[in-house]
């Protein structure tokens, strides 16, 4: 009998010819977060975690924060030479007796049909044993029991685990890279997150206003950097400075479109920073509605800055459904704290709403568009989030 942790994947088995892709995607992301001295295989249809003693939970947060993974067990293999259900319930069993529950729940999927046990003959057995066991003092619940046992029938091996959901999705990198916005709210961090679910690599950029903002704002946002980098791997953040750009608009540019230019030079800045980190996309937390800037007029206005796609995954939420998903992804704590915002320090009395395209366009030549983005690229910094 061998300890091992087994790893079921939804969306990627609908991939057809280009499943491959994305099941080597997914273990080498794994493999890549849990570190050379575990074994990560892929067969079956299924994911494979070896040499997995003593650092159970290790395993069980790097299982449980990758996208890509649906579910996920750890429990034991044994071969199936002469195997009785006796003995599956005994693994069964031992599970059991290292979890804490209520009620419970035997699920059997035999991928091998020549098992001579059905698999409804199988969970009604095993849960036989495992009820009597208990001395019939645990309750079985089909529907949602506290502890799933899972036992699975392959070709040479059965393997018999406790069933644990994951975040599911596709594995970060397989639809190529983004740059995204972070600052130090509670939308783009969530935004971030929400897009590398669909394979997306965020590369974070953050736009500081040091000095005329203290550094605990820059400190924050690489908090929120290395939370994200628990479900993507190594993640990368790029500080760049925002204030000579502010000071550029402000000198010649109507106030009253202050951020829509400022939010036009973000992008602009971001679609060079793309080329360099051969992004595909930009990345940003907004919902309609929700500020001044984030009408549909204005959202086109600052849009339409760049030739990239800008992928706006919380259009449709409000700031309540916002805030529960940053609890859900562990950034709510962070982006709670108070912190110097760039953007609110520019912000005009009567910011315009519905900005035209012409008068955009006539204020943007109050300014050196390309000096600010070359300015900025040049005292960019980057780093390393783990």
């Amino acid at each position: 009998m061998k300890r091992l942790a087994i790893v079921h994947y939804d969306e990627i088995a609908l991939k057809g010819k280009n499943r491959g892709f994305f099941e080597r995607a997914l273990v080498d992301n794994i493999q890549n977060k849990l570190g050379s001295e575990f074994d990560v295989k892929n067969s079956w249809g299924r994911i494979f975690v070896h040499n997995i003693d003593e650092v159970e939970d290790k395993l069980k947060e790097v299982l449980s924060t990758t996208p890509g993974v649906a579910t996920f067990g750890l429990g034991f293999s044994t071969t199936r030479r002469n195997l009785v259900v006796e003995e599956i319930s005994e693994i069964a069993i031992k599970i059991a007796e290292d979890t804490q529950f209520e009620s419970f729940k035997i699920s059997a999927r035999r991928a091998d049909k020549t098992f001579p046990k059905t698999s409804n003959e199988l969970e009604r057995e095993v849960g036989e044993i495992v009820f009597e066991h208990h001395k019939r003092e645990k309750r079985v619940d089909l529907k949602k029991p506290d502890l799933e046992i899972v036992v699975e029938v392959l070709q040479k091996e059965v393997v018999v685990y406790a069933k644990q959901r994951s975040i599911g999705g596709l594995p970060v990198g397989s639809s190529g890279r983004a740059i995204a916005l972070l600052s130090g709210g509670f939308d783009s961090p969530v935004a971030a997150y929400m897009l590398a679910k669909r394979g997306v690599r965020p590369v974070c950029v953050h736009f500081h206003g040091m000095p005329k903002t203290s550094p605990a704002a820059v400190e924050k946002v690489r908090a929120l950097a290395c939370q994200l980098a628990r479900y993507t791997g190594k993640a990368e953040l790029v500080l760049v400075p925002i204030v000579p750009a502010m000071q550029a608009i402000a000198r010649g540019a109507p106030a009253k479109l202050r951020i829509v230019l400022l939010r036009r030079v973000m992008l602009q800045i971001s679609e060079r920073l793309a080329k360099r980190y051969k992004a595909s996309a930009i990345i940003t937390g907004d919902s309609v509605g929700q500020v001044a800037s984030q009408t549909l007029e204005n959202l086109y206005a600052v849009g339409s800055a760049t030739a990239l796609p800008v992928l706006r995954p919380l259009c449709g939420f409000n700031k309540l459904e916002i805030i529960e998903l940053a609890k859900e992804v562990g950034t709510h704590d962070i982006s709670v704290k108070p912190h110097d915002d760039t953007c609110s320090m520019f912000v005009p009395d009567k910011p315009e709403t519905r900005a035209k395209m012409e008068e955009v366009l006539e204020a943007e030549k109050t300014y050196n568009v390309e000096e600010i983005i070359e300015a900025a690229l040049t005292n960019m910094e980057s780093e390393n989030c783990t």
